[in-house]
């Protein structure tokens, strides 16, 4: 192969590898329910949308906060209480993975035992009860309960997750206290401008390769031509 001809694919080699590739950026979107019973941020609805991971229950300053009374009120469970959960993923975003977490208190030091129980579509997620037997703990102790939904809210195709919260016995009384819809993305751009891309080093010793070549091509054609 003629040296020009070796020049001109090291060349595109180095150019192909060391094009800006794609970025990708994960981020965390969160859906917030309190009651009355949650001490931090009573009866509010809130929502996030965070670059870094974060605790459960957490809010910072960075949370989007709805109305007063924007929540689920005082908590009682029973009656039932069914309420939606809403993610408003970016454009061309994908869920990797989401998480309900739903918290319960018992409404008193009353002896019999008392469940929460969460149901989405065909998931069902129950407090254990202190000390494993079933006694959940009184206010302001609470239980978290909870588990992967991803499928579930996959299943929807609009991210919304219609949750359900109930009492195992009729005859029981408890708090919900608050239900944290938990989800990660990945979107297709974020995480810097393409323009600022650093060629992996195999794609700059391509590319070195490439003007080696040249170089040595034009000196044997007697050198480079001055400019005009």
């Amino acid at each position: 192969m003629r040296l020009r001809s070796l020049a001109t694919l090291l060349l595109g080699a180095g150019l192909l590898v060391s094009a800006p590739a794609a970025f990708a950026a994960t981020i965390w979107e969160a859906d917030l329910l309190t009651s009355d019973k949650f001490a931090l941020l009573p009866n509010r609805h809130a929502t996030a949308s965070v670059a870094a991971d974060f605790e459960a229950f957490t809010i910072t300053p960075d949370w989007s906060l709805g109305a007063a009374g924007s929540g689920l009120g005082d908590g009682k469970v029973p009656p039932s209480k069914t309420f939606t959960h809403t993610v408003a993923a970016p454009a061309g975003a994908t869920i990797d993975k989401a998480w309900l977490l739903v918290s319960f208190s018992d409404d008193g030091f009353d002896m019999p035992p008392e469940t929460g129980v969460v149901q989405i579509a065909d998931l069902t997620f129950a407090t254990s009860g202190w000390g494993g037997f079933g006694y959940l703990a009184p206010s302001p102790l609470v239980e978290v309960v909870g588990g992967d939904v991803t499928a579930a809210l996959v299943a929807g195709g609009d991210g919304s997750l219609q949750v359900t919260v109930s009492s195992s016995q009729p005859d029981r009384d408890l708090y919900l206290h608050a239900s944290l819809l938990k989800v990660q993305l990945s979107t297709g751009s974020g995480g810097g401008s393409p323009g600022t891309a650093v060629p992996e080093p195999g794609a700059l010793l391509v590319f070195a390769a490439g003007l080696a070549v040249t170089a040595a091509s034009l000196r044997d054609r007697g050198g480079v031509r001055a400019a005009a």
